[in-house]
């Protein structure tokens, strides 16, 4: 889970959410099927990160065992905590630079985000507004030829992890 700067977008009414702009897009990604959940954000307080996160991962089935996240100040609230505890998930912080696990954990992320930075340029045009394009295309994204699906066609639940 990331929360990514959309800071230089226009203070716009498009761009607004009652009545707040919106300057984050807070993104969880599945690590096995590449799926990304969105949910904007007008600042990156724990107060507002936290609740999103939370019907993030509750719209999610199956839902996670673990999430992974960086340092950011919302991830590591206790009310974070109070969340991924009352889900049972376990929280793991991405490891520093240049470690091969903090590689492979974000690199399936940070590769939907550009995708889906990608999509929402093209969506979007000249306009200064993505407010509105945001939903259309994540679902484009998770639409995708090669997302929801592991490796050979194969399915989560078929998933063997070892530590």
């Amino acid at each position: 889970i990331k929360v990514i700067d959309k800071a230089k977008a226009r203070s716009i009414a498009a761009n607004k959410v009652g009545g707040k702009t919106q300057t984050y897009v807070l993104v969880l990604g599945d690590r096995f099927t590449r799926e990304l959940s969105t949910a904007t954000l007008g600042s990156r307080k724990p107060e507002e990160v936290v609740p999103k996160a939370a019907a993030l991962l509750d719209a999610l089935n199956p839902k996670p065992n673990q999430l992974v996240t960086d340092n950011e100040e919302a991830f590591l609230s206790p009310a974070m905590q109070r969340v991924l505890n009352e889900r049972n998930i376990v929280h793991r912080l991405k490891e520093p630079a240049g470690k091969r696990e903090s590689l492979q954990l974000n690199s399936v992320l940070d590769a939907g985000i550009k995708k889906l930075s990608e999509k929402l340029s093209v969506a979007r045009g000249p306009s200064s507004a993505w407010v509105p394009y945001l939903a259309h295309v994540v679902s484009e994204t998770n639409s995708a030829g090669n997302y929801r699906r592991g490796m050979m066609g194969s399915s989560s639940d078929k998933a063997r992890w070892r530590f």
